[in-house]
């Protein structure tokens, strides 16, 4: 991996840990030089960060669409992929660092910078719901789902998701009150899809 790549990796791990607090001092220490080498590769904390987060954030949306897209293409009913959906989130947070990672971009002091993340997110997630809506309408048509309101419907199912991915980030290093996450997660869709299958 070159210092470059270094640097980017370094700087995941350390904002996931860190937030916004990350300094160069850390992320050069992290990668093993020092802090006016980081200069030579980037102009700024910020410039670094947004990269990260640009790469992130296209990476999870990128790995999600091509998800979706074999689900789509299947003639699965809409409880098959609605779980797909579901699950294809959980495993891809399965590591609270990138949960925690995620979190810290609404804690950026920097307001242009938080500003071009929620962005980006936004444009992705805006797509994401035209599919989300489109599932629930053909389940709605063919009468495996029964919902009073598409919106309250789809809201439900991404508080369920952010619920479930609260629990990973709590849990999964003390493992406390929800001993097996996998069972957890399982049992938390069917409650989902018991409440809302026609």
């Amino acid at each position: 991996m070159d210092t470059k790549a270094e640097i980017l990796s370094a700087t995941f791990q350390l904002f996931a840990e860190k937030g916004y607090n990350t300094t160069m001092a850390d992320i050069a220490k992290k990668v093993g030089i020092k802090v006016p080498s980081i200069y030579s590769h980037f102009q700024s904390k910020d410039e670094i960060i947004c990269l990260v987060m640009t790469q992130e954030i296209r990476s999870f949306f990128d790995n999600l669409n091509a998800q979706i897209s074999i689900v789509d293409k299947d003639e699965h009913n809409s409880e098959t992929k609605l779980k797909s959906f579901c699950f294809f989130i959980f495993t891809y947070f399965t590591k609270p660092e990138r949960i925690r990672f995620w979190k810290s971009i609404s804690l950026i002091y920097n307001y242009e910078l938080r500003e071009n993340c929620r962005q980006l997110v936004k444009e992705n997630e805006t797509q994401i719901a035209i599919l989300l809506k489109n599932i629930f309408t053909e389940g709605k048509r063919k009468g495996e789902i029964k919902y009073e309101s598409l919106e309250g419907s789809l809201f439900l199912f991404i508080a369920m998701i952010h619920g479930v991915l609260d629990a990973i980030l709590v849990y999964n290093e003390t493992e406390y009150l929800i001993s097996d996450l996998d069972n957890y997660k399982k049992k938390i869709w069917q409650a989902y899809w018991d409440g809302i299958k026609g």
